[in-house]
C-alpha cells in the first residue's frame, strides 16, 4: 500500500500546534506544520486551496477546533488521494494509508467547488466507504472486531468531523434527542468496545463456543413510545450451515438526560434494562452476563441521515463507540 500523507494523526498535530492547551488553531498556526509547509513549499499545493479549506472547516471565529481541524486535516488528505489511487490499480491498499476511501472522480475533487454540505456528504461517504471495506474483509470479523489501530484511529477522527458537523441532530438540537429517531432495526456497522474486541462478540459466545463458530453481525431493534420501550439484540453466531444460531437477548431501554463528561454540555443517554438472553438450549438472566455491559449505557452522539453513533465510557476512562445503520 502506499504510504500516509502525513507521519502523524490529526490528533497529534493538533496537539501540537496548540502546544496542548487545547485552544484553536488560527491560519498562522499551520506555519508550524512542518509537513504542511512543505507541500506548499514545493508547489504541491496552493496556498488558496489552504485558503478555502481552513475557511470550511471553520467552527468559530478564534480558528479551528479539534473537529474542525481534522476536517481540514482530511480535506489535504483527499486532495492528494486522487493522485494515489490514479497511481494505484483497484485493489484495497493496506488499511491506515492515504488510499483507504475509494478515490472520488475529478468532478468531486474540484476544491473550490467543496461547499459545507459537499464536506458533510464527504464524511459521512468517507465513514461509510470506511467501514465498509473494514466489513468486506474476508479474512477479518465484521464490526471492526479485528481492526489495526491506524484503522481505528481513522474511524475516530471522521466521527469526531461528524459529530462537530450541522448535519448532525444531536449538534443542532443541543444535545436532545427525540424517540422517534431512534425507533426501528439498525446493523452494527462498527464498535471499539474493548469488551466486544476481546469476547470476539457481544454475547461472548463467539470466542467460547467452538473454534468454528464466528460472530457474524449484531441487530438491535428499538420500539415503543418515549414512556415505555422495548429493545432486542440478535447477535449471529456463524458455525456452518447447520450450526449457525442467533442469540436473543431482551429487554427495555429508555433515553435519560445526562451531561457530556469532556464538554459539560448536554446530552442524551441510551439506558437499556437487559432481560433475558437466549440461544438454542439456553435462556437466562441477562445479569448473569456481565459480557453485555457496553451496550447498558451509551450517550448519543451522532444522528445522521441512518447513522446512529453511540459512545460509551468505562469507569476507568475508557471510550468506546457503536456505529449503527437503520435497516431500509
Amino acid at each position: 500500500g502506499s504510504e500516509p500523507l502525513f507521519s502523524q494523526s490529526p490528533g497529534e498535530v493538533f496537539a501540537q500546534l496548540t502546544a496542548a492547551t487545547d485552544a484553536a488553531v488560527t491560519y498562522q498556526d499551520l506555519r508550524k506544520w512542518n509537513e504542511l509547509q512543505e507541500l506548499l513549499e514545493d508547489g504541491e499545493m496552493l496556498e488558496s486551496e489552504l485558503q478555502t479549506f481552513y475557511n470550511e472547516a471553520m467552527s468559530g471565529e478564534d480558528g479551528l477546533d479539534s473537529g474542525g481541524f481534522a476536517r481540514l486535516y482530511w480535506a489535504i488528505d483527499d486532495l492528494f488521494e486522487d493522485d494515489v489511487d490514479d497511481a494505484a490499480d483497484n485493489h484495497v491498499a493496506e488499511a491506515g494509508t492515504a488510499s483507504e476511501a475509494p478515490a472520488e472522480s475529478p468532478a468531486d475533487s474540484d476544491v473550490n467547488s467543496n461547499t459545507k454540505a459537499d464536506m458533510r456528504t464527504n464524511v459521512l461517504d468517507d465513514l461509510l466507504s470506511l467501514l465498509s471495506e473494514i466489513n468486506n474483509d474476508p479474512q477479518s470479523l465484521p464490526c471492526g472486531l479485528d481492526c489495526k489501530d491506524s484503522v481505528r484511529e481513522r474511524v475516530a477522527d471522521l466521527i469526531a468531523t461528524l459529530r462537530d458537523d450541522n448535519s448532525n441532530l444531536v449538534k443542532t438540537n443541543g444535545g436532545v434527542v427525540e424517540v422517534k429517531s431512534l425507533i426501528g432495526t439498525w446493523s452494527l456497522l462498527y464498535t471499539s468496545s474493548l469488551t466486544m474486541i476481546i469476547n470476539k462478540s457481544l454475547s461472548g459466545l463467539g470466542r467460547s463456543t467452538s473454534e468454528g463458530a464466528k460472530f457474524g453481525g449484531l441487530k438491535q431493534t428499538l420500539s415503543g413510545t418515549k414512556y415505555f420501550g422495548e429493545c432486542k439484540f440478535v447477535e449471529r453466531i456463524d458455525a456452518g450451515e447447520d450450526a449457525s444460531f442467533d442469540v436473543v437477548v431482551d429487554g427495555e431501554w429508555q433515553l435519560k438526560d445526562g451531561v457530556d463528561p469532556y464538554t459539560g454540555e448536554l446530552i442524551t443517554i441510551l439506558k437499556a434494562d437487559l432481560i433475558r438472553l437466549a440461544y438454542p438450549g439456553n435462556n437466562a438472566k441477562a445479569d448473569d452476563w456481565a459480557s453485555l455491559g457496553p451496550i447498558k449505557m451509551l450517550d448519543i452522539i451522532c444522528v445522521v441521515d441512518d447513522i446512529l453513533v453511540l459512545r460509551g465510557v468505562t469507569l476507568t476512562g475508557e471510550e468506546s463507540v457503536f456505529v449503527w445503520q437503520k435497516d431500509e
